[in-house]
C-alpha cells in the first residue's frame, strides 16, 4: 500500500456513507483508522482532490470532465481485522500513454486469489463445500485479454473465482464468487459428500473441466431420453 500524490483515502466504517468522513493521504493510515473505528467492516476510497486530476487540469478538459474530477479510483471493503473482502479498482497497470496518470501502480492494493486448482473450501454463505475451478493466474489472463483489446477497467468481477459444488439433488453447481471471505478445509460433517468434493478436486488438478462435464453428462441424458421417446412412439400399438 502506498500514498498517491493528489489522491486521498476516505475510510467509511460500517457501510456508512462516505460523505463527511476521515481522509487520509496514505491508504496505510485509512486501513488502521478502520480498523480501530469500526464494528463489522470498513470502506476505504481513493479518490482525486478536486483540483489535483490531471483529467480536470488539462487545458482539452470540457465541462464533463471538471463535473468528474473528484473521481473515485478504487475502492475496498475490509474486515474489523483489516483482511480485504471485496473491491473494485478503475486504474491501470502500465500506461498506453506516458503521461496517463493513472497507472496500476499507484492502486494501493494488488489482489490475488489465495487459492489453487482444486483446493476445498468453505464460505459463510455457502451451504456446503465448493471446490476451487480457477487458478492464481486469472487475473493476470483477464488482464491480459484486456489489454489486447486496448481497454482496462478492473473491476469487482476480476476479483472473483469459480467454484464447483454438488446440490442435494446430485446436480453440479457452480458460483462465482469473491475468495478473500473464503477458507480451506480438509474435512466435512457428510462423509458421502465430501467423497465427491475429494474427487471433483483431483479431477480439476488433472485439468477436467466440471462444468463442461456436467454439460456434456447431461447432453447425453438428453440425447437418450430423445431417443427413447421416439423408440416409445415408433413401438406403440396402431389404434
Amino acid at each position: 500500500m502506498t500514498g498517491h500524490e493528489g489522491c486521498i483515502y476516505i475510510v467509511c466504517p460500517d457501510d456508512e456513507d462516505e460523505y463527511d468522513k476521515e481522509y487520509f493521504t496514505a491508504a496505510e493510515k485509512a486501513v488502521s483508522y478502520g480498523i480501530h473505528h469500526c464494528v463489522n467492516s470498513f470502506k476505504v476510497i481513493k479518490r482525486w482532490l478536486f483540483d489535483r486530476n490531471p483529467k480536470g487540469l488539462s487545458e482539452e478538459a470540457d465541462d464533463d470532465d471538471l463535473v468528474n474530477v473528484n473521481e473515485s479510483l478504487s475502492w475496498y471493503i475490509f474486515t474489523s481485522e483489516g483482511n480485504i473482502i471485496y473491491g473494485a479498482s478503475d486504474e491501470y497497470k502500465v500506461p498506453f500513454d506516458q503521461e496517463d496518470n493513472g497507472r496500476f501502480e499507484n492502486m494501493f492494493l494488488y489482489i490475488k486469489s489465495p487459492f489453487g486448482l482444486g483446493d476445498i473450501v468453505m464460505g459463510p454463505d455457502f451451504e456446503r463445500p465448493e471446490v476451487v475451478t480457477t487458478d492464481h493466474d486469472c487475473f493476470i489472463e483477464h488482464y491480459d485479454r484486456l489489454k489486447d483489446h486496448e481497454y482496462i477497467q478492473l473491476d469487482g468481477s476480476d476479483n472473483c473465482i469459480r467454484t464447483d459444488c454438488i446440490g442435494t439433488n446430485g446436480n453440479m453447481y457452480y458460483d462465482h464468487t469473491v475468495p478473500f471471505h473464503l477458507w480451506k478445509i480438509d474435512s466435512w460433517e457428510d462423509k458421502e459428500y465430501w467423497e465427491l468434493m475429494k474427487m471433483m478436486s483431483i479431477a480439476t488438478q488433472k485439468g477436467v473441466d466440471l462444468y463442461s462435464f456436467d454439460f456434456m453428462c447431461h447432453e447425453y441424458g438428453k440425447r437418450n431420453k430423445e431417443e427413447k421417446n421416439m423408440n416409445d412412439e415408433f413401438n406403440a400399438p396402431m389404434e
